[in-house]
């Protein structure tokens, strides 16, 4: 692990380049060096820089938190209180520095209004006297992880079962209300919750969770997946186009949910009935059963990877087929498993799921339930 001092060296000297030859950048005191009425540094390196224009001589004072690691949790619950009084004492503007910060910490500093920059070049900084305004990306994923082991992620077929009773049911509830309603094992449940606790996406007061930010939590499952090849995705073509497949659909979905099992469609044509950025794209049907079966009723060529009209997904967890939606007479995925594929997928549809998220937030009390 990268030491306080080199954190801060490196760092430094990242944001040097960054300036440019017409600005200073010097330390003026260690945290150990501060006056008595600022709270003492915690157990890594924090300091006040200067920074200053060479030409228009107009200089800011900025503190500098250097941390080897930083999660939202701790940003949200030590560092800002920390921070918000030295501001309140002090007025200055601040920057934090890490060997790498996560998209989700990065959320909860720009909330913040704090400056970061990580070693990766993730950075966001900006003055007003002098005038500096810097923006970079670098990586969106740790190039050196240090996660506990044992740490489970949201991205295993099971922990979307977790992922969607966190979006579908408004708490309060318990880990044990949990693993009853999934059928997860109660070890593995709380292992998900510490990891989403951690990422400040679920708040709990002692074993009880009272809140949920299940849009954050969509969005951090959906990072770690693949819609496609997480779901056994089989690409069809329809020689006559897709309206003979959803005018089949429609006339013989009962029967065909008798003879195939559960059906349902998510993607682009689910997410046209919800949000307007849609327009057409692959049609995807989730099934549970033979392929071969569907593609014969249906009429489809395949597989076809190249120029494919159908995609025919086996899922990986039984899951998305609750809470199902009609839609024109077609089973639809619930909005939640809605935003979670498209998310996920190809193409567009990440923006697509993101018009989603933006939907089930003006109508939450449409889709979401209390938990009883």
């Amino acid at each position: 692990m990268k030491q306080p001092d080199d954190l801060v060296n490196e760092g430094l000297t990242a944001l040097r380049q960054l300036l440019g030859q017409g600005f200073d950048v010097e330390p003026l005191q260690t945290g150990t060096a501060q006056p008595p009425v600022i709270p003492p540094p915690d157990d890594e390196t924090d300091l006040f820089i200067s920074v200053r224009d060479q030409q228009g001589r107009m200089a800011s004072r900025v503190l500098v938190e250097a941390k080897t690691s930083l999660s939202p949790a701790y940003v949200r619950n030590v560092l800002a209180p920390r921070v918000k009084l030295i501001q309140r004492l002090t007025g200055d503007a601040v920057l934090v520095i890490a060997p790498w910060l996560s998209p989700r910490t990065r959320e909860e500093l720009e909330q913040r209004h704090y400056g970061y920059l990580d070693l990766t070049g993730n950075v966001s900084f900006r003055l007003a006297r002098p005038l500096v305004v810097i923006r970079t990306e670098g990586a969106r994923h740790d190039p050196a992880p240090s996660r506990p082991a044992g740490r489970p992620q949201l991205g295993g077929s099971k922990a979307g079962r977790l992922v969607r009773f966190l979006a579908d049911y408004r708490p309060p509830y318990r880990a044990l209300d949990i693993t009853r309603a999934t059928d997860l094992s109660q070890p593995y449940v709380s292992r998900l919750l510490d990891t989403l606790e951690d990422e400040a996406l679920i708040t709990r007061d002692r074993r009880t969770i009272t809140d949920v930010d299940w849009a954050g939590v969509i969005r951090m499952r959906a990072e770690q997946l693949d819609l496609l090849s997480g779901n056994d995705a089989v690409a069809m073509l329809a020689p006559r186009g897709l309206r003979p497949v959803l005018d089949s659909l429609q006339q013989n979905v009962e029967r065909y949910q008798q003879e195939f099992g559960p059906l349902a469609v998510t993607g682009p044509f689910a997410t046209a009935a919800v949000a307007p950025t849609a327009a057409g794209g692959q049609f995807m049907l989730y099934f549970d059963g033979d392929a071969n079966v569907i593609r014969r009723e249906f009429g489809l060529l395949g597989p076809a990877p190249g120029g494919a009209d159908v995609a025919l997904l086996h899922p990986a967890d039984s899951v998305v087929f609750e809470r199902l939606r009609a839609v024109d007479g077609l089973p639809h995925v619930a909005l939640s498993q809605l935003a979670l594929d498209s998310l996920a997928g190809p193409g567009r549809m990440p923006a697509e799921g993101a018009a989603v998220l933006e939907y089930m937030a003006d109508h939450e009390s449409d889709w979401r339930r209390r938990f009883d």
